[in-house]
């Protein structure tokens, strides 16, 4: 499998008579890995997920069984968020790796996990995103010393901050550290802006020093594409998204033994309403969204291909 990367890619998609239905440039690589556009069109009509997100354990379920019904027949792809629940997550990990199953770990504190649950574990994962909040480099480190000697070649690594504009003159810094140590992308990214916030604007040198540094690591270094606001604003959608909902089938969340359509606050504090059986409601209920580039993208092709029979490709330009 393809190592993660932020080269250019084209996808195309062609009808039987290899006639050009539609084409972007749009194809979001790195918010997709270890998955992409393609995985999503080929599947786009499809009530089954492609990749699930375990945000929540429970330990009265056994997922060998859980994880063998025949909703998950598609599945290709499961990213596990790491707490606590080591044992729980391991077993989960044999069980994914031993059924051809491709794993990505989500960490948001790797500091905290123990050495052996990565010894164990790092030759069985394709990807790791790691977030890193500028706390105690030296055993953040450690913890990437042992990834990088027990990972297997096909293992990609993206670490994600949020922009910190005290640390600005620390960035190139943070980037040599990051590529000495085994890391594929260092991604820069917002928080989303708290409630009762007022945004601010960020000073022009400070988005010109990013913009810098993202032309100097080509390929290695990104952020978003608007810095002049220090945070994203709510995703809420309106009149110019398609209000269809793709993502709850394809890729679908399970809090413990719930399996629901994602993890906005509007969801997750009714978890009960937004299950499988009514995941018809999803887009045209909902007025947030986490993920509106697979739904209206989704949407939009579905628009061009209809019902005819396709074949999907993706091109490096």
């Amino acid at each position: 499998m393809e190592k993660i990367n932020n080269y250019n890619k084209k996808v195309i998609i062609k009808n039987e008579n290899n006639e050009i239905l539609f084409s972007t440039n749009d194809v979001q690589s790195i918010y997709l890995y270890p998955l992409s556009l393609k995985d999503y069109i080929l599947n786009i009509n499809s009530k089954k997920p492609i990749l699930l997100n375990i945000i929540k354990y429970d330990k009265k379920i056994n997922y060998d069984i859980f994880l063998r019904n025949e909703y998950f027949n598609n599945l290709k792809c499961v990213e596990l968020l790491v707490d606590d629940n080591y044992d729980i997550i391991t077993n989960i990990i044999n069980y994914l790796y031993d059924n051809n199953i491709l794993i990505t770990l989500n960490i948001k504190n790797i500091n905290k996990i123990p050495d052996l649950f990565l010894i164990k574990n790092i030759n069985k994962v394709i990807y790791i995103k790691i977030f890193w909040n500028y706390y105690n480099i030296k055993l953040f480190e450690q913890k990437l010393a042992i990834i990088e000697e027990y990972k297997t070649p096909k293992l990609s690594i993206l670490i994600k901050s949020y922009l910190n504009i005290n640390k600005i003159n620390s960035y190139e810094k943070y980037i040599n550290l990051f590529r000495k140590w085994g890391v594929d992308i260092y991604q820069l990214s917002k928080k989303l802006l708290p409630y009762n916030v007022n945004n601010v604007k960020v000073d022009k040198q400070i988005i010109e020093k990013i913009r810098f540094l993202e032309k100097k690591y080509d390929h290695f270094f990104i952020s978003v594409k608007n810095l002049e606001d220090y945070y994203y604003p709510k995703f809420r959608l309106d009149n110019r998204n398609s209000k269809v909902c793709f993502a709850c089938y394809l890729k679908p969340y399970l809090y413990k033994k719930d399996i629901i359509a994602c993890k906005v606050e509007e969801i997750l504090l009714n978890k009960s309403k937004w299950q499988v059986s009514n995941f018809d409601k999803c887009g045209k209920n909902c007025s947030d969204c986490a993920s509106i580039y697979e739904n209206d993208m989704l949407s939009l092709i579905k628009s061009k291909i209809k019902n005819v029979k396709i074949s999907v490709e993706i091109i490096k330009e």
